[in-house]
């Protein structure tokens, strides 16, 4: 069919490997492809579904949660489910974001610290106590 495109194109189209391609198509965020001869034969519309794909990962979703979003309702506006899993992504990336926002104060204090080692260091002792505290150990 004219417009088609093989594996090879779409890969080089989207800087994304055949094998990540491959991937994609096994685990169902690709729809399986024309055969001809053993060769996939993508249609042009491909392009947009792995430009979807590519913009959820940015936004930090993991591939099974781009799958859920997109198995959902593909031909239907975004609906409860893909607010639902935005909403849980949101969160996650606040309480990462809250993460960072330590380390950077951490890391701004050991810079500017004058205490002879680190482990000396009364901001280092208080970050593994809080850390400890945390994560149960």
């Amino acid at each position: 069919m004219a417009g088609e495109l093989l594996i090879g194109e779409v890969a080089r189209r989207t800087g994304r490997t055949v094998a990540t391609l491959r991937h994609w198509e096994a685990i169902g965020l690709l729809a399986a492809p024309r055969r001809i001869n053993g060769r996939r034969h993508y249609p042009p519309s491909v392009l947009d579904r792995i430009a979807v794909i590519e913009l959820a990962q940015r936004a930090g979703f993991r591939l099974t949660e781009v799958a859920e979003l997109l198995t959902a309702a593909p031909d239907k506006p975004p609906g409860p489910a893909w607010r639902t899993l935005a909403a849980r992504k949101r969160a996650e990336l606040d309480e990462l974001a809250a993460t960072i926002d330590a380390m950077r104060e951490l890391l701004a204090h050991l810079a500017a610290c004058g205490c002879d080692s680190v482990a000396g260091c009364a901001a280092v002792a208080q970050a593994c106590r809080s850390e400890r505290a945390v994560g149960g150990a």
